[in-house]
């Protein structure tokens, strides 16, 4: 339910619902479809902090990372973006919220009083605030998100709930034990690392020479095949 000093929407439930629901619906249209993201390597986009603010500057990415890595960071400091497409419509999400409640506050007097005069159907607000984006229901929609990722972090009855919660959404019978999940943030998180290690403790020099030896035989054998003839 929206709440707030300007309480133009509280006297219909057809209005809270859509405004309320205009935040996941927008975040999930700007999302990067699944079949977009499994090629990390064409997402793959590396540049500096400065070029990142400049890309999309509607957010403070230093002062962001800066808080999170609980230090100071220069311009040319190196970032990897996987999803740029998603991070500028995100922006304009962001950007147009503002914008759009900047313009309510303008007409908040005047359509108060036709509301209390009861001119002023459902349908109408439904159509009116099927065209707002309020920051607090953004701001809000973010924190519950940020709230039911971390608690699997948290606590065996967070946790518990968290479990009741997708059971009835999404229909997971049992939960994964947490050395499984522990051993599945490992491999995500530190993939390279862990790789080194499995590498180091597996294969010797000597293969590791072998193998680029082959690798380069390969190459030249290839090199010298002709497609359209027969050698």
């Amino acid at each position: 339910m929206i709440v707030s000093e300007y309480c133009i929407f509280c006297s219909c439930e057809a209005a809270r619902t859509t405004v309320g629901t205009a935040a996941p619906a927008a975040i999930l249209k700007a999302t990067m479809p699944e079949a977009d993201r499994h090629d990390t390597g064409e997402n793959y986009m590396k540049m500096s902090l400065a070029k990142l603010e400049q890309e999309v500057p509607e957010f403070k990415w230093a002062d962001y990372l800066s808080a999170f890595l609980d230090e100071d960071l220069s311009d040319d400091e190196p970032i990897v973006v996987y999803s740029m497409p998603y991070l500028k419509r995100l922006a304009k999400i962001m950007v147009s919220s503002d914008t759009r409640w900047a313009a309510v506050k303008k007409t908040t007097t005047t359509f108060t009083s036709i509301l209390e005069k009861g001119e002023v159907t459902e349908t109408h607000l439904t159509e009116y605030t099927s065209k707002l984006f309020l920051p607090r229901v953004l701001w809000n929609y973010v924190l519950w998100r940020l709230t039911l990722d971390m608690t699997q972090h948290l606590n065996r009855d967070y946790r518990a709930r968290r479990h009741e919660f997708q059971k009835v959404l999404l229909g997971i019978q049992s939960d994964r034990n947490r050395w499984n999940l522990c051993i599945d943030w490992t491999n995500k998180r530190l993939g390279m690392a862990v790789g080194a290690l499995f590498i180091k403790e597996n294969f010797n020099p000597e293969s590791k020479t072998r193998l680029k030896e082959n690798t380069k035989q390969s190459v030249a054998c290839y090199s010298t095949f002709d497609l359209n003839g027969t050698s």
